[in-house]
């Protein structure tokens, strides 16, 4: 599988602007602000009061009918264009039109009136603002400055959540053989069971969301089997890394896995491993770890850039004693094997 050595992948950028600190003081001020009644036309940012009803054939579409909806004019919230066909229009105004709401694929058919239109008056920003209203600071630089760090801190937190799933992307693109029929079957399968089993823990029923979302009993598996196929290619391209770079599972490997699942099912290590030998998953196991060594390698050799095309240091995003969330698409089921198939529980 050549290329698997140069991939290349971007992530959010990690770092804090004027710009992001900012849109979080506007946030803030936002909270303490007065609305005014204006009479000209809605512009973006301004808070609208309307009528809202949304139709699929003639039918009402589930969450899409609401009387004197207070609605920010901006924020996207319904569907794609929807804030376009806003903007510009006045108080009386009845709007028609047809979009496709946000989460379906189907278009619906909107209709809209126009009951107030407002303006949000931002209180003046200085210290006395910052000592009033933000616990612990009491000046405007005091506060941006943390706003600096908290923020720096939930960029770099956005592209170590991404990195994992952006870079399996990226290497499965290079799978140029067709997936196996039985494996993509077989991770289908999985996926709609505990798809309708996390529906069902939810109380909602599927024909419901279906049609909520515009979907059909065959759209909505077709969806989910794009995500098997990717699955299966990550599956047989870390496997095919783990071969390229002689990627070996020794028993401490082992040791350390029982370990770790040990917490998970509070249970002691050699409980684990007992349980692993008796349903004769050792090997499974050991693939999975060996796997799991060939995500290891190619985070740690995968290029990450951000939007700007900047290079950003692997170890910043992965971190020196770093623990990958390896609960991607080809991780094992440690609950298919039978751990409390023993004598002596430890719970």
């Amino acid at each position: 599988m050549p290329g698997y050595g140069g991939l290349r992948v971007e992530v959010p950028a990690i770092t804090c602007t004027d710009a992001d600190i900012d849109a979080e003081v506007k946030k803030e001020l936002s909270r303490q602000g007065t609305l005014a009644d204006v009479e000209r036309a809605i512009a973006l940012g301004d808070q609208v009061t309307l009528n809202l009803q949304g139709l699929r054939n003639g039918e009402p579409v589930v969450g899409l009918n609401t009387e004197d909806w207070l609605y920010e004019v901006g924020k996207g919230w319904v569907a794609g264009g929807f804030d376009d066909q806003l903007v510009g229009a006045k108080v009386g105004d009845d709007l028609t039109f047809s979009l496709i709401p946000n989460g379906t694929e189907e278009p619906a058919d909107f209709e809209v009136t126009i009951n107030k239109v407002q303006e949000l008056i931002l209180p003046e920003f200085n210290d006395e603002w910052v000592d009033s209203n933000v616990a612990e600071y009491d000046t405007v630089a005091g506060w941006r400055s943390a706003l600096h760090d908290r923020l720096s801190e939930a960029h770099l937190n956005q592209a170590r959540s991404q990195i994992v799933d952006r870079a399996t992307s990226a290497l499965a693109e290079l799978v140029d053989i067709e997936p196996p029929e039985a494996m993509v079957q077989g991770d289908l399968q999985a996926r709609v069971q505990n798809t309708v089993q996390q529906f069902q823990s939810q109380g909602i029923a599927l024909d419901q969301w279906l049609s909520a979302t515009g979907q059909d009993a065959n759209s909505f598996v077709e969806g989910l089997r794009i995500q098997s196929l990717k699955a299966v290619k990550v599956d047989l391209a870390l496997r095919a890394v783990a071969v390229a770079e002689d990627l070996s599972v020794d028993d401490d490997d082992f040791e350390r896995e029982f370990e770790r699942i040990g917490v998970q099912v509070r249970q002691r290590p050699a409980q684990v491993r007992k349980a692993y030998e008796k349903n004769d998953a050792m090997s499974e196991l050991g693939a999975q770890i060996r796997k799991t060594k060939a995500l290891d390698w190619l985070l740690h050799h995968v290029e990450i850039v951000d939007p700007a095309g900047q290079v950003i240091d692997n170890d910043v995003i992965l971190g020196h004693d770093h623990e990958h969330d390896h609960d991607h698409d080809h991780d094992h089921d440690h609950d298919g094997h039978d751990h409390d198939d023993h004598d002596d529980h430890d719970h």
